[in-house]
């Protein structure tokens, strides 16, 4: 190789570096709206970078999050959607993506173990967002409900608001939990009722994290709390569980 062609190689290099740098970037899903900081901590797909999950810090797509003892964090998707994580969580965000011409979200979420509370956002379809734990996969159907995974696999959900369908692993038949209704799935794939309204005793799922008027997925305002608001104008707030799907 010339001098003059090694001069144009050594010149382009730092663009080939930004470019494969972008290529590997990871699509941003959401961030962070927990105004205080308790120790969660995220791991990103592409770099494996490990980052504390503060106050407005995006969150991407295949981003791993995981919680310690005592940690919290609360996650805003694009459509309003919110993800409450408790203590000693691990939870993959495959994908979220908000369609708003369409007014529907689809997404991926694997749960491996701990504590949660998903409140449905804007969209009016998100039939397409599913929640994979050790022994369940959920569905969606426009809801708010509290989930809780053991070290074992077992899976509980409780449902406050709207449907859940609940597909235990085995190839078992889906149950279909609505308002009031709780289910869970054991590490045989057995399934049996539960209370909804007593799936996880962790503070950071018990009610709603409420953030303040205007709020959008750039994560300005709030403090934690009750929850306002209605199913499709943003995070629900109020319900209260009840009795398992045949109760």
């Amino acid at each position: 190789m010339d001098r003059k062609s090694l001069r144009y190689w050594l010149s382009i290099l730092p663009a080939l570096a930004a470019f494969s740098t972008a290529a590997l970037a990871d699509p941003q899903i959401g961030s962070v709206v927990q105004r205080e900081f308790t120790g969660a901590m995220g791991t990103r797909a592409a770099s494996q970078s490990v980052e504390e999950l503060t106050y407005t810090h995006d969150v991407f797509a295949g981003e791993r999050v995981n919680t310690s003892d005592g940690a919290s964090t609360v996650l805003r998707f694009s459509d309003q959607t919110q993800l409450q994580v408790g203590a000693n969580s691990s939870l993959v965000l495959d994908s979220f993506v908000y369609d708003p011409g369409g007014n529907a979200v689809s997404g991926s979420i694997k749960v491996a173990k701990g504590a949660f509370r998903y409140i449905s956002g804007w969209a009016s379809n998100d039939r397409a967002v599913q929640i994979d734990t050790p022994t369940a996969t959920l569905l969606i159907r426009g809801t708010k409900f509290v989930l809780y995974v053991a070290s074992d696999g077992s899976t509980t959900v409780g449902v406050l608001e709207g449907d859940v369908d609940v597909r235990p692993c085995g190839g078992g038949n889906t149950i279909s939990a609505k308002s009031g209704q709780g289910v869970e799935v054991r590490p045989d794939c057995a399934t049996s009722t539960a209370f909804a309204n007593a799936v996880s005793n962790d503070p950071a799922v018990s009610d709603d994290y409420s953030v303040g008027g205007g709020d959008t997925t750039s994560g300005h305002g709030g403090s934690n709390g009750n929850g306002g608001g209605n199913a499709r104008g943003g995070p629900r707030g109020g319900g209260s569980g009840g009795t398992g799907p045949n109760g």
